[in-house]
């Protein structure tokens, strides 16, 4: 049977990789700005 230590750190790693699942971009095209030059406004 796993220790409760082992068992915590477990849940800590899982919480961790959801984190950095969820704090990833998910469309990096969004993030340019582009100028568009010929506007009227």
């Amino acid at each position: 049977m796993a220790t409760s230590s082992s068992i915590l750190l477990l849940a800590a790693l899982l919480a961790l990789v959801s984190w950095q699942a969820i704090a990833s971009d998910p469309g990096p095209l969004q993030d340019f700005c582009v100028a568009d030059m010929h506007s009227p406004g």
